[in-house]
């Protein structure tokens, strides 16, 4: 399974290198695979490149479904720990 994760790009950097910033944690990224990439534009990152451009509508509601899956995690965790 791919996971593909959608991060905000806050710095254009040379190389096809760019600054993404993934809610708070920023990393270097690869962005050969964008066509025209810009500060400002969300994409999504495997394995350490932008591999499509994304609606910030979209990405910020996979932020969402993200912290919804893992707040369910820790819940189960938590009534697991008290049995």
């Amino acid at each position: 399974m791919c996971l593909a994760i959608p991060g905000k790009i806050t710095e254009i950097k040379k190389d096809k290198q760019a600054t993404v910033d993934f809610g708070g944690v920023k990393r270097s990224v690869d962005t050969t695979f964008i066509e025209d990439p810009a500060v400002g534009e969300w994409v999504l990152i495997h394995v350490g490149c932008a591999i499509q451009k994304v609606e910030e509508a979209a990405a910020k509601e996979t932020y969402r479904l993200l912290y919804e899956i893992r707040k369910e995690d820790l819940e189960n965790e938590l009534k697991e720990s008290d049995e």
